[in-house]
């Protein structure tokens, strides 16, 4: 009977032990497969951060390059552009075609076909994919935009002081003075209102 007890006690410590180390190989396992977890967690949002963060930061300096008038940008390569590049932009060239738009004299002659090209850009930054955006010189195709803007705002104002001139009678006389002085000091108001460049440009300074 002793002999049996023993061995059963035996076994019983045996079975024992083994359940000890197989929940401690278990544990051990767990932890491992725990930290790699975390460890390839912290890992892939560090990449999406670099991914998120960096291209903003490029696109912000890009930016303020732009704002500044900058147009030395490198021209871009297909192995440098993500999906949706499109070949036949060459940015390069049409910041170079916005620059020298922008710094062109606004003239009756030269205005339908100056605004054309500020349509036909417009309609064309909104194709371009995000490599060829950071490039896009906005702030100078903003020059082009108020330039034209303002000599429309210049060509209502000349039209309405030809417009004001010939309502002043041809012929004064004492029934019509008080008329013609009006007339007259509301045309000189609308002369004068007239930017120079504008009275340059129409050659009427």
């Amino acid at each position: 009977l002793l002999t049996f007890s023993d061995g059963l006690t035996a076994n019983a410590e045996s079975v024992y032990n083994n359940g000890m180390k197989v929940n401690t190989i278990i544990v051990v396992i767990s932890v491992v497969i725990t930290v790699v977890a975390i460890a390839i967690t912290i890992g892939m949002a560090l990449a999406l951060i670099r991914s998120i963060v960096l291209p903003i930061k490029e696109m912000e300096e890009a930016m303020v390059e732009m704002q500044n008038g900058s147009v030395n940008v490198p021209v871009l390569k297909v192995s440098d552009v993500a999906e949706g590049y499109v070949p036949e932009v060459d940015i390069a060239e049409i910041q170079l075609a916005i620059k020298a738009a922008s710094e062109t004299v606004v003239t009756a002659e030269n205005y339908s076909e100056l605004q054309t090209k500020l349509n036909d850009w417009k309609a064309l930054r909104k194709t371009l994919n995000y490599e060829q955006e950071k490039a896009f010189p906005y702030a100078l195709l903003g020059n082009l935009e108020n330039n034209l803007a303002a000599y429309v705002t210049d060509r209502e104002a000349a039209d309405d002081l030809l417009a004001l001139i010939a309502e002043i009678p041809a012929e004064i006389t004492a029934a019509n003075k008080a008329d013609a002085e009006s007339k007259v000091a509301a045309a000189e108001t609308a002369y004068a209102a007239l930017t120079e460049e504008f009275l340059k440009k129409e050659g009427r300074e």
